[in-house]
């Protein structure tokens, strides 16, 4: 097991290759064990792979910086996800641009049935805070997981505010797991590791790099079902992670504010242009979802004549999956929606995912 993980480290380590390569590596080869034991010519064969980077894959140049950052994991109390294995969130499995692979600290349940990202800026004012609080407060019978980024304002507000009603959150780094970014909030940090933790794709040692953060961000949009912007301005993180929730079919609401407020401006541009629904309470976005408090999937699988049978019936006609495109097509089923059905039927154990956004019938 150890020697697997120290593969899939050493093979996200490679320089000049990155997720999309990687996976079709793994997709070609069957196993990260299989890509490091197939010939240079073989490597250099696969579509969009060549013999440049082959020969650095056959080098195993990367095991001796990957074997570090495992004892660096251990020293930490981290754990290592790669895209292939059962406990890597299901939510970026179906998405292109996700990581490869995750560095993980605490008690992270990433496939709980609901999740909201919470971003704005990083100037919070007294009514971005208590829009929050009393969001929040309102969301608690539902237990959502609060997905955010540990900055400062409107982020740092969110972790808190979700470890008082004692809602699960968690934090997605623009830094490796060895430091906490900023470093006035390595007490929140600490906190959330019982209810929640703190998530990475980046090696341990790297710093806070303002490049970093944009791709932080699709993170925190592709593991949140919908996305609460409370007080972006013209410009910021926020509003690059609304982009990228639009990008994945997935909906996001803002918090109106005052018109001449520049903390405002951006959240109320947002629901003008109609790239975010108004979000006034908890209820417009119970309302949004469909949740219920009485059932955990919110009928998400429902039983008879219902959209899991529709699911199935397109999913029972392929041995090789379907794609998840086509199972919008067929079922009329919207793609913001059919993220939720799928990771339902994927946590039941009914459905399994494949390379290339694809999706089959767990056979049993």
């Amino acid at each position: 097991m150890r020697e697997e993980i120290l593969q899939q480290v050493a093979l996200s380590l490679l320089p000049g290759i990155g997720p999309a390569t990687i996976r079709q590596l793994v997709s070609y080869c069957g196993s990260v064990d299989k890509v490091f034991n197939t010939s240079l010519k073989r490597l250099a064969s696969i579509p969009g792979v060549g013999p440049k980077t082959a020969k650095l894959i056959t080098s195993s140049k990367g095991l001796g910086q990957a074997n570090e950052q495992l004892k660096l994991a251990d020293a930490l109390g981290a754990t290592i996800r790669f895209f292939t294995d059962d406990n890597f969130p299901s939510r970026l499995k179906v998405l292109e641009n996700a990581p490869i692979l995750l560095y993980t600290k605490g008690q992270l349940a990433f496939n709980q049935p609901r999740t909201i990202g919470i971003v704005g800026t990083r100037r919070a004012s007294n009514y971005g805070n208590r829009a929050i609080s009393r969001l929040l407060k309102q969301l608690k019978p539902y237990n959502p997981t609060i997905i955010s980024g540990l900055a400062y304002g409107i982020d740092i507000f969110a972790h808190r505010e979700a470890l008082n009603l004692q809602l699960p959150t968690i934090a997605v780094l623009g830094n490796g797991l060895d430091l906490i970014y900023p470093e006035s909030h390595k007490e929140t940090a600490e906190e959330m590791l019982a209810q929640g933790g703190l998530v990475t794709e980046l090696k341990f040692g790297t710093k806070p790099e303002s490049y970093h953060f944009p791709s932080r961000n699709r993170i925190i949009a592709g593991l949140s079902d919908v996305l609460v912007v409370v007080e972006a301005r013209r410009k910021g993180g926020a509003l690059i992670t609304v982009e990228y929730m639009l990008g994945y079919n997935k909906p996001c609401m803002a918090v109106p504010g005052p018109i001449d407020a520049p903390t405002s401006y951006g959240s109320n541009k947002l629901i003008k242009d109609n790239k975010a629904f108004i979000l006034t309470s908890g209820n417009d976005l119970v309302k949004l979802l469909g949740w219920t408090q009485n059932h955990q999937t919110d009928d998400i699988i429902p039983t008879k004549n219902s959209l899991k049978d529709k699911i199935l019936e397109v999913l029972k006609g392929s041995s090789n999956g379907v794609h998840i495109d086509e199972l919008c097509w067929k079922t009329q089923i919207p793609v913001n929606k059919m993220g939720a059905y799928i990771l339902n039927l994927e946590l039941a154990g009914i459905v399994r995912s494949a390379p290339g956004k694809k999706f089959l019938l767990v056979n049993k």
